[in-house]
């Protein structure tokens, strides 16, 4: 009805009551009748990659041909993806982090072979996770890609994934990349933001929205992130 009548609906059941088919299923058959967009958000990563991996596929094979046409794609922020360009600098004795333990480090050798398969470079395809050090320094971050530029910028793991969204009919979000799409989308003239357009809305586990907005949208930095970005800028400037 929420669907139907472009209305807000507050919904909450308890664990396993089928919530997740409840919504799932309206959304599916609207997308297909009218040929919209619909954004799913969740506030884990766990139930984001259960939806993706799991629950929307159930679905599409029991509606058969009602669902025909369907397809769903999963978006994260750039942080949980590889970059390749930046793999290849570690494999070229380039890395920037004062902190990094070389190419003989286990986790990163780990890593690297991983990186080789993977198709979707997203670290929750790598398991165990490898430790914030290692990964830090492979990770895809906004200040340091160099997009349409880049050499790899056609098989860039981030992107391919911002490339599948736009060719989706049911985007599977989390709170944090939904509202920093929703703050750039104030932010531009044009409305652009990190996601393709959608119409409707479905914001799974809402007791987290909150506190997820007031994390997007506040401005914070570590000592960490602060020595990172100094020897980048003594790197570039000894150059």
């Amino acid at each position: 009805a929420s669907i139907n009548d472009d209305t807000i609906s507050f919904i909450e059941a308890g664990t396993g009551t089928g919530k997740t088919f409840a919504y799932l299923i309206p959304a599916i058959l609207w997308a297909v009748k009218n040929g919209e967009r619909i954004l799913v958000s969740t506030h884990t990563k766990n139930l984001q990659e259960q939806i993706f991996q799991r629950d929307l596929p159930d679905l599409l094979r029991i509606l058969g041909p009602r669902a025909a046409g369907i397809r769903g794609a999963i978006l994260k922020g750039r942080s949980n993806y590889l970059c390749l360009r930046k793999r290849d600098a570690v494999r070229a004795g380039e890395a920037t982090s004062p902190s990094f333990a070389g190419m003989d480090d286990p986790e990163m050798k780990r890593l690297l072979a991983w990186s080789d398969v993977t198709e979707t470079g997203d670290i929750a395809d790598l398991s165990p996770a490898p430790s914030r050090d290692v990964w830090e320094e492979v990770e895809d971050k906004a200040d340091t890609c160099l997009r349409m530029r880049c050499e790899l910028f056609k098989t860039c793991h981030y992107y391919n994934s911002r490339r599948a969204a736009a060719a989706a009919n049911i985007i599977i979000s989390n709170h944090a990349l939904t509202f920093t799409d929703l703050a750039l989308r104030g932010r531009s003239d044009g409305g652009a933001g990190l996601m393709p357009g959608y119409t409707k809305i479905v914001l799974d586990e809402g007791h987290h929205i909150e506190n997820a907005a007031s994390s997007v949208l506040t401005q914070t930095t570590s000592r960490r992130g602060l020595l990172l970005t100094l020897s980048r800028l003594f790197a570039e400037g000894a150059d």
